[in-house]
């Protein structure tokens, strides 16, 4: 997989399949959060909610696969860190999503438009398509891997954004899982205890390969 890595000042961005991902940095304090917003910011894991923590001094922005680079990095440039800019993010018809990012365990993690469901056996697509109407959601492309494993795609016009509209999934109690697809910054401080083993993104010759011919993750920043 290719993958370009710009900075600009304190502005990191990532372009990674042809989809822009933006980390917006700014030396604004982060703010203390309040109860509610603590108890908002979880997502299901085996059935157990998994707590973030929302940093008020960092937004993730996901771009449109045709977005102007030149007008992203003017753009980026004049904005600052608030709830205000991320409305101003979402009205760009060039930006995908835009939030807070979050942090687990010392690791940053930006929210995307997207969010995995699996339909228990005893759940129809037909009612995926009800449920993805009612809450204005877009069905995306099933795992290929995995039967009845889909990609669900959640546009700006929703008043929730991915990780909220996942948990509104998995509550319905039709699905094995369902959980928000996040862009994991330095991924190398993963908690993942098979990182070790996938050399493709650190290759230390640990399986008699090539020390060092991998896509250089850990150098990205």
């Amino acid at each position: 997989m290719s993958e370009i890595t710009y900075s600009l000042n304190k502005i990191n961005f990532t372009i990674m399949k042809n989809i822009i991902y933006t980390t917006v940095l700014s030396i604004i304090l982060c703010f203390s959060l309040n109860a509610q917003q603590k108890s908002e910011n979880f997502y299901y894991y085996k059935g157990e909610k998994i707590y973030l923590q929302q940093r008020t001094d960092k937004i993730h922005v996901k771009f449109a696969p045709n977005a102007n680079r030149n007008q992203i990095r003017s753009q980026i440039g004049n904005d600052s860190l608030s709830s205000a800019a991320i409305k101003l993010y979402k009205e760009n018809p060039e930006v995908v999503s835009a939030n807070f990012m979050l942090e687990y365990n010392g690791v940053l993690q930006g929210l995307t438009d997207e969010f995995v469901v699996k339909l228990k056996e005893t759940t129809s697509y037909r009612q995926l398509e009800e449920l993805a109407l009612k809450n204005y959601c877009i069905i995306g492309e099933e795992n290929e891997f995995v039967k009845n494993q889909f990609m669900m795609h959640v546009p700006k016009i929703s008043h929730l954004n991915a990780m909220q509209m996942s948990n509104l999934f998995y509550e319905t109690e039709l699905f094995d899982y369902s959980a928000p697809n996040f862009v994991v910054v330095n991924a190398f401080l993963s908690n993942d205890p098979y990182f070790k083993d996938q050399w493709g993104l650190k290759n230390t010759g640990q399986y008699g390969g090539i020390s060092g011919m991998d896509i250089n993750v850990e150098q990205i920043n």
